[in-house]
């Protein structure tokens, strides 16, 4: 069987092949074969060529991936450029005004959190926040209620606002 010094070693020197200079962002570390990695990515495709590239080294029995994506995409917005565009919609939309938003922001994911009133035009807030660039989810989440409302934004955007689907 192949020491873990020694998949370690390899594991980084594939993982430096296939990303160049943002290996710094990562930590590798390997017990009985099982590879634990950790750290930020720019982009979903960065974090599967981190995986592809940890496989390919031999040795390596199992996985495990503590790795966050900084963009939701490629050449995308990062969550915090997300969650600033959110908050800034927001505050012009008249249907958020006195909810008090809070926006989390994971991977393109959005949720609003707020204390909406119980007839607010709900609907206008998911539309002004699923038209921002780089959302990919929208869910709302009232202050109150501990389970918010999910809007699939791959089919509920600001042009096609008849075809949402609730979840």
């Amino acid at each position: 069987m192949i020491r873990d010094q020694a998949i370690q070693e390899q594991v980084v020197a594939s993982i430096g092949r296939a990303l160049g200079a943002h290996m710094e962002t990562l930590g590798v570390a390997v017990y009985s074969g099982v590879v634990r990695l950790n750290g930020v990515v720019d982009t979903p495709a960065e974090r599967a060529a981190v995986e592809q590239a940890t496989w390919s080294v031999n040795g390596v029995r199992a996985i495990a991936e503590r790795l966050r994506v900084r963009r939701t995409f490629d050449n995308g917005p990062s969550d915090t450029a997300l969650a600033l565009a959110v908050l800034r919609a927001l505050e012009r939309e008249p249907a958020a005004s006195g909810c008090r938003p809070r926006v989390r922001v994971d991977e393109g994911h959005v949720t609003v959190i707020g204390a909406f009133a119980p007839y607010a035009p709900r609907d206008a807030i998911v539309t002004t926040v699923a038209a921002i660039a780089g959302v990919r989810g929208v869910s709302l989440e009232d202050a109150e209620i501990p389970h918010g409302r999910t809007f699939d934004v791959s089919t509920y955007t600001a042009a096609n606002a008849g075809s949402r689907t609730a979840r």
